[in-house]
């Protein structure tokens, strides 16, 4: 083919280059000095810079691109242009970079003997290939076995979408086939397919109509095995493999094929082949009608208590334009009035898993056209999350304040899956918005405030319930008595303040005679109830309040309650909107709470109302309130009803209504996001999660983008890109529901970065930074010592070690620990326990390391996290050790950046974990005012989560010259957050970049905490 016919071919395909990420166009300016015209630059590179030896990025390397694939070179092709159009479709290598990624992620995860591997013929040789790369770029396609049970040419063989592919095999093994359990070789299938055929139904398979050869009909189980699995084909009728696989996520792990397992395995030691969700539907009374939309509205439990009430009334009031399906979490009791509001009732045994109502929400949509879930509390939260995963539109009510809701993060985490969350009261959002604050660094934008409608009693008192005049008989026993009646009611439990309510009682004895007190609930015990009710009834006895206070047992209508009481005593310590406080309210009842514990106390403080708001917990003011309340005009019976009238039920399930149909364009926007991320393939669902391996890479992806696209994010979606940061200085003016990820990924930023990142492979040519290198590590728990010290021994740079310490006797430890180290000198200080690891740094050692004209100086410590819990510190500090003190071709890979890029003044781990500023900003800002020259300060910040790092001195010498003393850092125990240390930490890629260098992260494929 001539340079014409070439270049020809080529120019027809400069807008995929230019969409590229493999084209940078300041990259390529830096080596041409050509002007801003990107398309001029794309198409010299095209006619010219190619062929002159030019790289059109730092990502993409023409010349290894034609010496590893023969093919383009033999052909005369542009490298970039056959790249684009197709190599990175056919997964080949853009650079010798991403080739030495995966061999180094074939070796870490064992799937690769270098002993046992023998290279064919010269293939690569001008490459200096290592073994693993050689048979990435070369073996693997020649039939070589990279280790004693992965038959390349057999893998290649059997599965045609990595055949049709450039992939080598067992990079496509290690991505997707162990995972879904694919077979390495003909002797594993043939064991297979002796295991599993006296199991296999051959009928039942067939009914599925799969398309079958004559070769395929003579080896079902084989077909099933290496096609049928793979496009959601069964083998049995009491088996699915995706739901195996989803339930035992462990077998994934170690490549085990689903159904074998469970014929030789899991049958015997209990494990699930189907979810069993069809066992608790049970037909309701309304019919199905096709013309209506079929809405799920999910209760944790059936029983005559606040949250399933609503639901039952929602669930009666949606039934007029919906087919109602209900979902309990447990039968308590109330089943009945459900069956006759709901075509379908599902009725679990406990909490479901997330898996299992996946399955069952698929099954509803399969056989009822399920489309929406009103979930009915926080604790419906496996059925909100597994929404998310089937694509359902949700809204949850929550009626849970976040500190009670155990596990601690649960409200958190079901606002951020939910795609509409609503809450009854201002105090209620402001709970779940500190949560959320806490667990992702923002608000969410899905809540809304609206409180739940007034419900109706439509059915009869029951006949155990008490009449007015039995009620009076035990309150009242003498008729003529003047007395006032103070109601309370709920579960006996500690959150209900039944406690609260007797003090209370006990005050208001205090200040006047004619007040008695009447409670009524289940749960009161004292027979058997150890925990709280035997205490009640010694509170009541022993302070001579037997004749004041009363337990009544629960009752089907608190109508004949209402109807004696005077005022109704609210003394729950968190209550978010109870229904019995709202029915009080339509009754004229004064209200008495406390503040800062309940919706309805918002109600009175702002007069909408008639009662009393109380300090918190405070019995004795509550005393005072009730008695000053019965002191006054007795209220009005309407004396609410200009707010009584706003309760309408009916309002509500309107507003309710109008939230689904939000939920639905919040899906929809969702949904088309996460598709397009998905396509571009630009979400890293390993490093999303901190794994070497995510065997939920889908669930993740619509997890994250249902996160993000409410402006919460816990985690990044792939090294180099920071949705906080993106958001922070790109995001402004953009539409609700954006994601940073997609957007950035569609405006032709091909893999979008928000910041430097940098793989390490362990490819480097050992350049030492002259000038030399110095380590600085902060040891407070000298047992670390030895770690540091056997990472040290391999390392082939002289590094002199600065070690900090807060004592003699550690200074004396960590000298004897440290006397063979023949690299370098070694220099222990003891100081004071202030500061943690930056005090020292700051304060110590500064001095010395200018002094010996170090090019690079380290900042490590002995990390251990004790309040992040142990484990979870150890993992971290690892993660960060292994990043930045590794392998001694990764240590020399990072002095070769420094030696390379004089810019370069700070690198540090990538974090996959994103946190900002929280409580740091004005502290970060008064230090910064103290620093020379003075760090513009970013409104996101990417910085060394942990604060270790490699740097160069003079790109941290303003914290030197900055004199910070002793006194200036906090005492131990140190806080959590919120101090100048953990403004520091921020801020150190900020003063970087006031010295006039940058900095980037560092990052290894598989590594993460």
């Amino acid at each position: 083919m001539s340079a014409e016919e070439r270049t020809n071919d080529v120019v027809d395909i400069p807008g995929l280059i230019q969409a590229s990420a493999y084209f940078d166009h300041a990259f390529y300016r830096a080596q041409t000095g050509l002007g801003r015209d990107v398309a001029e630059a794309v198409h010299d590179y095209l006619t010219r810079g190619e062929l002159a030896g030019l790289k059109p990025s730092a990502t993409f390397d023409p010349a290894f691109y034609l010496a590893a694939y023969d093919d383009v070179a033999a052909a005369g092709l542009n490298a970039l242009a056959h790249f684009v159009e197709h190599g990175a479709k056919e997964r080949r290598y853009p650079s010798r970079e991403r080739l030495a990624e995966d061999a180094q992620m074939i070796a870490e995860r064992g799937l690769f003997d270098a002993n046992g591997y023998a290279r064919q013929g010269d293939d690569g040789l001008d490459l200096a290939l290592t073994d693993a790369e050689h048979y990435l770029l070369f073996g693997g396609f020649q039939g070589a076995w990279p280790n004693a049970d992965f038959d390349s040419l057999f893998y290649r063989g059997v599965y045609p979408d990595v055949s049709a592919t450039r992939e080598n095999p067992l990079v496509h093994y290690a991505r997707i086939g162990r995972r879904e359990g694919r077979f390495t070789n003909g002797v594993a299938l043939h064991a297979a397919v002796e295991r599993i055929k006296l199991q296999f139904d051959e009928a039942y398979y067939r009914r599925q109509n799969p398309k079958l050869s004559k070769n395929d009909e003579d080896n079902l189980p084989r077909h099933y095995l290496v096609r049928g699995v793979l496009v959601g084909l069964e083998p049995a009728p009491d088996f699915s493999a995706a739901y195996y696989r989803r339930r035992y996520p462990d077998l994934d792990l170690i490549g085990v094929e689903p159904f074998g397992h469970y014929v030789k395995y899991g049958r015997a030691e209990g494990r699930q082949g189907k979810p069993s969700y069809k066992s608790f539907y049970r037909n309701g009374e309304l019919e199905f009608d096709r013309s209506k939309p079929t809405l799920l509205i999910a209760n944790h439990e059936g029983s005559r208590t606040g949250a399933p009430l609503v639901g039952l009334a929602l669930a009666k009031a949606f039934a007029a334009t919906h087919n109602v399906i209900t979902y309990l979490g447990r039968d308590r009791g109330l089943v009945d009035p459900f069956l006759e509001s709901s075509m379908l009732v599902a009725i679990g045994e406990g909490e479901v898993s997330a898996v299992d109502a996946e399955f069952m929400l698929q099954d509803m949509r399969r056989q009822f056209g399920l489309n929406a879930v009103l979930a009915n509390s926080v604790e419906t939260h496996a059925i909100v999350k597994a929404a998310l995963q089937v694509d359902l539109p949700s809204v949850v009510l929550v009626h849970e304040f976040a500190e009670y809701s155990l596990p601690h993060g649960k409200v958190a985490d079901v606002i951020a899956a939910a795609d509409r969350a609503v809450v009854p009261a201002s105090i209620v959002m402001a709970s779940a918005q500190k949560e959320l604050r806490a667990y992702f660094g923002a608000e969410s934008s899905n809540i809304v405030v609206r409180a739940q409608g007034l419900l109706k009693q439509d059915s009869e008192p029951d006949d155990t319930d008490l009449s007015v005049a039995e009620i009076l008989r035990v309150l009242k026993p003498n008729p003529n008595q003047a007395r006032r009646i103070v109601l309370g009611a709920g579960y006996v439990q500690i959150r209900k303040g039944v406690d609260l309510f007797v003090e209370t009682a006990r005050e208001v004895a205090k200040l006047s005679d004619d007040v008695c007190f009447a409670w009524v609930g289940d749960g009161y015990d004292p027979e058997h109830d150890l925990g709280l009710s035997i205490w009640l009834r010694e509170l009541i006895e022993r302070s001579g309040l037997a004749d004041r206070v009363f337990m009544f047992p629960a009752q089907s209508s608190l109508d004949a309650f209402f109807e004696v009481a005077d005022a109704f005593y609210l003394p729950s310590r968190l209550d978010p909107y109870p229904n019995v406080g709202v029915d009080a309210i339509a009754l004229g009842k004064p209200l008495i709470c406390f503040k800062d514990s309940t919706g309805l106390a918002e109600l009175i403080e702002t007069g909408k109302v008639i009662g009393s708001v109380v300090d918190y917990c405070d019995t004795t003011k509550a005393a005072q309130a009730i008695v000053d309340q019965f002191a006054a005009a007795p209220p009005l019976a309407d004396a609410n009803a200009a707010f009584t009238e706003t309760l309408g039920f009916e309002a509500y399930v309107d507003f309710l209504k109008g939230e689904l149909e939000k939920a639905h364009q919040v899906r929809r926007i969702a949904t088309a996001a996460r598709d397009r991320i998905a396509s571009n393939g630009v979400f890293d669902a390993a490093f999303h999660l901190g794994a070497s391996e995510n065997n939920t890479a889908e669930a993740s992806l619509t997890s994250f983008v249902a996160h993000a696209s409410k402006g919460l994010t816990s985690a990044d979606p792939r090294p180099g890109f920071s949705n906080g940061l993106w958001m922070a200085t790109q995001g402004s003016g953009m539409p609700p529901l954006t994601v940073a990820l997609d957007v950035a990924s569609r405006n032709g930023d091909g893999a979008p970065t928000t910041h430097d990142c940098r793989i390490l492979t362990g490819v480097s040519a050992r350049r030492v930074p002259e000038g030399g290198v110095a380590l600085h590590v902060h040891m407070h728990y000298p047992e670390l010592a030895k770690d540091f010290l056997e990472r040290l021994k391999s390392v082939k740079t002289e590094i002199d070690l600065f070690i900090t310490t807060t004592s003699r006797t550690k200074q004396i430890q960590i000298q004897a620990a440290f006397i063979n180290y023949r690299r370098g000198r070694v220099e222990v200080f003891d100081g004071p326990n202030l500061g943690r690891d930056i005090g020292p740094f700051m304060t110590t050692i500064g001095d010395a390391v200018l002094a010996g004209g170090y090019a690079v100086i380290g900042h490590l410590h002995g990390k251990k996290s004790l309040a992040a819990g142990g484990s979870l510190g150890d993992r971290w500090r690892t993660y960060l050790l292994d990043t930045l003190l590794g392998t001694p071709a990764e240590i020399a890979q990072i002095f070769d950046m420094f030696a390379d890029d004089p810019r370069l003044g700070l690198v540090f781990p990538e974090d996959r974990h994103a946190i900002s500023w929280s409580a740091n900003r004005a502290i970060a800002e008064a230090l910064a005012d103290r620093l020379s020259p003075r760090p513009n300060l970013p409104g996101f910040p990417i910085f060394p989560i942990g604060n270790m790092f490699w740097a160069k001195p003079e790109a941290v010498a303003p914290l030197w010259r900055a004199g910070l003393q002793w006194d200036e850092y906090p005492a131990e125990p140190a806080p959590f957050d919120g101090t100048i240390l953990h403004a520091v930490e921020r801020m150190l890629p900020a003063i970087c970049e006031s010295t006039g260098h940058h900095w980037s992260t560092l990052f290894k494929r598989g590594s993460g905490w």
